[in-house]
């Protein structure tokens, strides 16, 4: 079946905060850790593709064994995706498509097991991953939920010389989550992916084309440009999850401007918002970014 595709919306991703037009989405802080053990994919070779049907295992404390049943998330990229290299002087260096075949994107179910004869599965959350290396030692970022809570998988550099990557789960020891967004009624408003706040809900599923722009500080704090690439991509991933269960609407990355990473003593006046941290507020970046 084909889903209709709503108006593009452009968004401005900054190193102060995470920010969608005029718009920004503020949660609030990860304030506490733990780590993830015995991580299997369960398939013949360990290994998966952005095509693949699978189920990951692991277990988290005080939670036990999770089961995460996965499909791809075929709507996050485009066949028109496209990725732009801004420079320090707003203007476009080169232009690349987005290969999707080499993004591990998905959206899946979170299952625990009832202790006991007879142990059956039951569905207790969601999840969305963006896989990095597969295999026996498998890496991956996203976030999933349990009953609610949710947790953030992020890799970071491990301790040592060899600083090998690892991941980290943060969760809110205060049990504050994402799912404080109603249900969208013809009545409410503020929804910045529908140009008419009158329509309710569609009854089918619908995407959403996003267009996002980094500015200098945020890529700055990247190694490389594929690493921001993944980032984006599992941001509106994760993003979609809370849009497509609200408002039945996905959320489709068509136009990602990376900006480079050295910012410029005095941006451009096409680009005014690609400015240090210190050149402004959130507020002062977003209303340039938007003008």
């Amino acid at each position: 079946m084909k889903i209709p595709k709503l108006v593009s919306f452009l968004g401005l991703i900054a190193a102060v905060k995470l920010n969608v037009a005029a718009h920004s989405v503020q949660t609030s802080a990860w304030d506490s850790e733990t780590r993830l053990e015995n991580i299997i994919i369960h398939t013949p070779s360990h290994r998966v593709d952005a095509h693949s049907h699978f189920e990951l295992s692991f277990s988290l404390p005080g939670q036990g064994a999770l089961k995460l049943s996965f499909e791809p998330n075929h709507d996050i990229l485009t066949q028109g995706s496209r990725v732009r290299y801004l420079g320090a002087d707003g203007v476009v260096r080169r232009t690349e498509a987005v290969n999707k075949a080499q993004h591990k994107v998905f959206k899946g179910l979170v299952s625990t097991q009832r202790i006991g004869a007879g142990a059956t599965w039951n569905h207790v959350g969601w999840a969305r991953i963006y896989i990095h290396p597969d295999g026996d030692d498998p890496l991956f970022e996203g976030i999933f939920s349990v009953v609610g809570q949710q947790y953030q998988v992020t890799i970071i550099s491990g301790p040592g010389n060899t600083r090998e990557p690892q991941m980290v789960v943060h969760y809110h020891s205060a049990y504050h989550t994402w799912d404080q967004l109603a249900p969208r009624s013809p009545q409410s408003s503020g929804n910045p992916f529908i140009t008419d706040e009158d329509l309710p809900c569609p009854s089918t599923r619908r995407v959403a084309l996003v267009g996002i722009a980094t500015d200098c500080s945020y890529s700055a704090s990247f190694t490389s440009s594929d690493e921001l690439r993944r980032n984006i991509i599992n941001m509106v991933n994760t993003a979609s999850e809370v849009n497509e269960r609200t408002f039945n609407i996905s959320l489709a990355l068509h136009d990602l401007t990376i900006s480079d990473r050295d910012c410029p003593s005095t941006p451009s006046s096409s680009t005014s918002w690609n400015a240090d941290c210190s050149a402004g507020d959130l507020n002062w970046r977003l209303s340039r970014f938007t003008s």
